[in-house]
């Protein structure tokens, strides 16, 4: 017998992997992991890969800070406003609302790993889309 004979095969799905809309709700939940990192250390900065030309007309490539833009801000009342973004724009979850309304900042992470846990179960596909 030999080894490929022993072995359990299969034809591969490719269509886990083709999902865009799976791609978008893993890309969104790591913007949203990047924001629960943000909201526990305000100094967190990603590193990522920049490429930089030189002046001699090479190419290096660097590691430099990610800049990451807070999805949430405080009011004058103490109030915390969040809001998810897509992109560059915010996502409308309502009719005219785009915002969640936190009493304190406190409750920034536990509402941050809940939406993350609702765009992992579908709750948000129709918004995402």
């Amino acid at each position: 017998m030999s080894f490929i004979q022993s072995l359990n095969l299969t034809k591969q799905d490719k269509s886990k992997n083709n999902n865009p809309l799976m791609r978008k709700k893993e890309k969104l939940i790591e913007r949203i992991n990047e924001q629960i990192e943000l909201a526990q250390n305000p100094a967190f900065a990603p590193i990522h890969k920049k490429r930089l030309k030189r002046t001699d007309g090479t190419i290096a490539i660097i590691d430099a800070p990610k800049r990451i833009k807070r999805w949430w801000h405080i009011g004058l009342n103490g109030k915390v406003e969040l809001v998810i973004r897509k992109g560059n724009k915010v996502i409308e979850l309502a009719k005219g609302k785009d915002a969640i309304l936190l009493e304190n900042k406190e409750q920034l992470i536990p509402t941050l790993n809940a939406l993350k846990k609702a765009i992992a179960e579908g709750e948000l596909d129709s918004l995402i889309q």
